[in-house]
This record gives C-alpha cells, sequence and structure tokens, in this order.
C-alpha cells in the first residue's frame, strides 16, 4: 500500500492525472520531472516523510520506485 500512496503524492507533486505512473515508470520519460519538481520531491520528502535526500542521490535514481526507496 505504501508504494500506492507515493506514487499518489508523486503524481499529485507533478500536477498530473491520478494513474499516470506505475513504480517502475522511468524518471526520464517524464517530461514534468525537471529541476523544479526535484526540489518539490525534496521538500515533500522533508515534510512528509521526514527524510532529506541529497540532491545526488535523487540524480541517482531511475524509477519511481528508485524514490520511494529513497523517503522509505
Amino acid at each position: 500500500m505504501e508504494g500506492v500512496l507515493f506514487v499518489a503524492k508523486f503524481e499529485e507533486l507533478l500536477e498530473v492525472p491520478p494513474g499516470r505512473f506505475a513504480l517502475d515508470a522511468a524518471l526520464e520519460a517524464i517530461p514534468e520531472w525537471n529541476s523544479m519538481a526535484i526540489l518539490s520531491f525534496i521538500m515533500m520528502a522533508d515534510e512528509d516523510f521526514g527524510v532529506s535526500p541529497s540532491p545526488k542521490a535523487i540524480k541517482d535514481c531511475k524509477t519511481v520506485a528508485d524514490l520511494l526507496a529513497l523517503v522509505s
């Protein structure tokens, strides 16, 4: 269930319709995944999950599942 909730938050963060992404979605294929989205992700990780992933750790992520692993 955690993955489903994370994907829903991720879609909300990127302002896309629900159900657009799965955990195996490649970040490089997501047009909305840009520098502003990364900053928003860092804020979301801190506020919602209590973690502060480094920009390098985020840059190393290839999929939505990799981002989930950063905040889990």
